[in-house]
């Protein structure tokens, strides 16, 4: 579908700026801007609720319906991939470390890794 100035697309519904939203302890400032119904759909049908815009244009939160956890992504992935849901990824990371005996230690500011420690020593 070609859109142009002149055609609206729905009704769409707009996010506020000069806000801020905590995303995984982290305060973001919100960007003012339409969140098209096409995205709504698109976040639902992916397991998703769209909370605001943030950081550019080309930035959503979306609140995961299968933990609650918010998560950053672009535009883009939302509607051409699926989404990883940060708070079901660490949900998944302590279920395996706890599983093999470990503990899993969250280092904050780090992204991705995985730190373990032996339930013996802990």
């Amino acid at each position: 579908m070609t859109v142009t100035p002149n055609q609206p697309r729905g009704n769409p519904d707009f996010s506020e700026g000069n806000q801020t939203i905590e995303v995984r302890g982290v305060n973001m400032a919100t960007f003012a801007g339409v969140i098209w119904p096409e995205w709504r759909a698109a976040a639902q049908e992916k397991g998703y609720d769209i909370v605001a815009r943030v950081k550019d244009r080309g930035h959503l939160v979306l609140c995961c319906h299968a933990c609650g956890a918010h998560t950053v992504v672009k535009r883009f992935v939302l509607m051409n991939n699926e989404p990883l849901c940060q708070g079901c990824l660490l949900d998944q990371k302590l279920a395996g470390a706890k599983a093999a005996g470990l503990i899993y230690l969250n280092r904050p500011g780090f992204a991705g890794g995985w730190f373990v420690q032996r339930l013996s020593d802990h």
